[in-house]
Formats: C-alpha cells, structure tokens, sequence
C-alpha cells in the first residue's frame, strides 16, 4: 500500500477523503451552530472573546472535561466571528478524523474505493449502534480524540510502543473518556511485552499528556459527588449515553452479532494481518468495558458508568464491520467461509441500519436548517438578541438547545446542557424552572411543565439568578413586550398591561407550530 512504489495512488485516496468529506458535509453539515455546538462552541469562543455572554451563569463555570483542547482552540477564535470559526472547526475535524481512517484502512489492506465504500456505510448507519456515540459530526474534542486514538492503534499494531502511547496520551489530554478508555483496551492488542526500557518510555509519553487533560477534571469544585447525583448523571440526565435498560434489545443483541461477525472475518483471513489483529483483540476489550458498564447498571455502580463505558464498543464494532466485511469480500472470502460465518453475516447485513435511509435522515434536517423559516420560539429569542439590553438574564425554555446561539443572552439554567461544575446549583435552577425531573420524562411533558411556570417562580427567578425577562408560550400577569405566535417575551419587573398598551410590544397572530397537541395557554399568578 505504499504511495511511493505505486505511482498515482495518492490520487485515489485524495478522491476517496473528498468524497467521505462531502458524505460527513451532507449529513451533518447544518448551519452553525448546530447539535451541540450551541454549547461547546460557544463556550470554545468565549475563550477567545470573554464579552461574549460574560454574565451568563452556566457558561461562566470552569470546562474542566475538555480543558486542554478548549485552551488550544478557543484562542484561534480571536479573528472570526461565532458562524465562520466554528464551520471552520467542523471541516477541520472531518479532514483530520476522515484522513486519519483512511489511514488505518490503508494500513488494514484495503485500497482506496474500497476504503471509500466501508467509511461511507459506517457513516449513513448512524457510526454506532446504541449509546449515541460518534466521531465526526459537530466541532468537538471528541473528533480530534478519536483521531489520535486511531493513530495509536496503528503504532500497536507496528509494536511502536512510544508513539502508541504519545498519541493515546494526547486523545486522553482531549477528552479524558475518550482516551482514557481507549488507552486502557488498547494495551491487550500489543503482540507481545516491550522491554522495561521501550515501557517506561510509553508510559512517560502517555502520562504527561494525559495528566493535562485528566488533573483539571480531577481538581475542579463542586461537580458531582453524592451517590444520588451519580445516579442522577447516568439515569436522568444522559440515560441514552449511560443505561442501557433504555436501550432497543434488538440493537444490543445487532452488537453482539456484528462483534462476532468481526472476530470470524479476522480469524478467518485477516488474522495474519497485524491491524487486524490489534483491532480485534482492542474491540474484545472494549466490548469487555461495556459488559463492566452493563453489569455496574444491574449492581447500582452508578459512579463508574458516569465514566462513559459504552463509549467505544458500540462505535469501533461497527466501523470494523463494514471495514472488515469489504476487504474479506474483496479476497473472496465467501468462498472459503463456513456455515457459521455466513449465517452471522446475513443476519448483520439484514439487521444493521440501512447506510442510505441514514443518510437521507441525517441529510434533510441538515441541508434545510441553512435556509427553513424560523419557529415562533426562536423569532421571541431573535427579539430578544435585537431589542434587549446585552446584560439582560432570560427565564427561557430549558429544554431547547438554541437559547444562547439564537438569543445571544444569558439565561437562568439549561436543562440540556449542564456545568461539570456547581451540579447542585445546576439543578436547583431547572428545578425551580420545570420542577424535579424524573427517568422518562420526555422533551413533550418538559415543554408542558414550562408552560405552566407561574409568575411567582418567574419573581424567584429574578430574585435568585438576576433574571430580568421571560421567553414563555403562556400568558403571564407581567409587562408584555413582544408576541410571536404563542410564545410572548414579558418583563419580569413590570406589571401586566392591556393589549397595544405599550409601544414595543410586536403580536402577530397566534400560532401552535411550537405547541405539543392538545395544550393550551392560561395565565397563572
């Protein structure tokens, strides 16, 4: 597979990166900030401009999981405005995490179209099959540790010790869970034990980056601590990253059937081959972890799934997979297979999430979020950003994603996004907002919980946190200043006025295009 002796092959893994780059663009290539990035990104650009929304509460607090990475980006801001850096972000983690699996493709044998042909089936099936894991989607730590982790598979697999453990060090620097997880199930893959010396080496060269991502995490105050926050963490907040009991039983069992397709394939033909020989041993250690994870569920070990367990397994048995499952068709591999690979295999490709129907999915919300009118929900949020004072504080629905990106305000509390930091605080302000927050309770019954938010607790809002106006689909006994549809934009300090009583109020008509079926609006005092 080397460049040198086959003249023109560059060439071929040029055009399969800009195809996959196209692929990653199409499907996950919404406008800025999108997913994510209404949290990561801003805190990123804060970074670089400390103004940007200084008063909010929770972007205020230390990012202690990703410190490393937002003290590396977040200055590179400086020049740009929020939409261009972080388009900028994203494209780079695709070309870096695109290049870097092509790579390791190329290292595992298969040729560039082949290559092209695996990434791009593993991309429209969603990268992982339960936990919501992925590498390349928004600009995020994850994308950039997921890349160095892949490099470091590649130097176990040539038995270079020091540089497996540099770039597992740098992944872990990233995003401690990432890295720390890879590096832990990467070291069974090494073929045989180095020297003492080559040991110390590798693991100097891993601690040292390692210790700048996992010391801050370790040190930062008032994060999560009691036994009841853990199980809060793993089974309210993140459920669909950390319990598996809210997982479809057809997706674990497609997990275990794809993990033993890719261990017959490799043993089978590849096993000579020494990427897919660590590759193999490293998903049977992660596929380990994620057993540990599942077991600490059953047994109430909420602390240790808050460690991020299923992180790997589900996104690496996958990839693999479809790696796997192209380079052993390329060498005939049907042929030769037994009764027991074959059935294995049918059964993955008819249970394995159509790669195009994926792709369709991910694509249409994507490619239209660059030119769809916006909801009456984020044109009350745009009045905001237009019409209020820059230190104005916003009771806004905590549920939606957009609330900083769109209003460029600061709100009272994100029930989607949370500090690692000041947890307790974190809840208290969602709970003065929606009330406690149970396992189960949906998007549909948080939106009617906020719209049943009264005037009193919107008072304590303002009382407690400093809040000055309130973004709500309900009317309130306070001082209207904008209508959109059903949400209204109220003064929190100002009494309730007639309608048209006052000159910066805007009232188009009533809309439930932001509404769950069947809810109504009613004032509460």
């Amino acid at each position: 597979m080397d460049d040198k002796r086959t003249p023109g092959r560059r060439h071929h893994w040029m055009a399969a990166l800009a195809v996959l780059l196209v692929l990653t663009g199409l499907q996950h290539g919404g406008a800025v900030p999108w997913g994510n990035e209404n949290f990561y990104l801003i805190r990123l650009y804060r970074l670089g401009h400390p103004d940007f929304l200084a008063n909010d509460w929770t972007l205020r607090q230390p990012a202690p999981e990703h410190w490393l990475f937002n003290h590396i980006a977040g200055p590179l801001s400086i020049p740009f405005d929020i939409e261009t850096f972080g388009a900028m972000g994203r494209l780079a983690g695709w070309i870096g995490g695109l290049a870097v699996l092509l790579v390791v493709a190329r290292e595992a044998g298969l040729t560039a179209p082949l290559a092209a042909l695996a990434l791009a089936l593993w991309l429209g099936s969603g990268q992982s099959i339960v936990a919501r894991s992925w590498m390349l989607k928004t600009f995020e730590a994850k994308t950039f540790a997921y890349a160095a982790l892949f490099l470091s598979l590649r130097a176990v697999s040539r038995s270079a010790v020091e540089k497996a453990g540099l770039w597992a060090g740098l992944a872990t620097a990233l995003h401690p869970s990432v890295g720390g997880w890879g590096a832990i199930t990467l070291l069974p893959a090494l073929r045989r034990p180095p020297s003492a010396r080559r040991a110390a080496a590798a693991a100097a060269l891993f601690a040292v980056p390692a210790a700048v991502g996992i010391l801050p995490l370790l040190l930062a105050p008032g994060g999560v601590t009691s036994a009841e926050e853990w199980r809060y963490m793993a089974l309210v907040k993140m459920p669909e990253h950390l319990d598996p009991a809210t997982w479809p039983v057809r997706r674990l069992v497609l997990l275990g059937v794809l993990f033993a397709v890719n261990v017959l394939v490799a043993r089978s033909q590849l096993w000579e081959r020494p990427l897919w020989r660590a590759a193999t041993v490293w998903q049977a250690a992660a596929a380990s972890v994620f057993a540990a994870g599942c077991v600490a569920r059953v047994a109430g070990f909420d602390r240790f799934l808050a460690t991020f367990p299923f992180r790997l397994f589900p996104l690496l048995t996958p990839l693999f997979f479809f790696l796997g499952a192209c380079a052993w068709a390329a060498e005939g591999g049907w042929r030769q297979a037994g009764m027991a690979l074959r059935a294995f295999l049918i059964a993955a490709l008819a249970a394995v999430p159509s790669p195009l129907f994926g792709l369709a999915d991910a694509a249409r919300p994507a490619l239209t979020s660059w030119f769809r009118a916006p909801t009456d929900l984020e044109r009350a949020l745009g009045w905001c950003r237009d019409r209020l004072p820059e230190d104005a504080v916003l009771v806004a629905p905590p549920w939606f994603r957009g609330n900083w990106s769109v209003s460029r305000r600061a709100i009272v509390a994100s029930r989607v996004y949370h500090p690692y930091t000041s947890f307790r605080e974190w809840r208290e302000r969602c709970d003065l907002l929606l009330g406690p927050v149970g396992r189960g309770t949906g998007e549909e019954e948080l939106a009617e919980r906020y719209r049943r938010l009264t005037a009193g607790a919107v008072r304590e809002a303002a009382r407690r946190y400093g809040a000055t106006h309130v973004v709500i689909d309900a009317e309130l006994p306070l001082r209207k200043l904008a209508a959109f549809g059903e949400w209204c934009v109220y003064e929190i300090g100002g009494e309730a006025v007639e309608p048209g009583g006052n000159s910066g109020s805007s009232a188009p008509e009533s809309s439930s295009a932001n509404r769950p079926r069947g809810s109504t609006s009613k004032s509460r005092t």
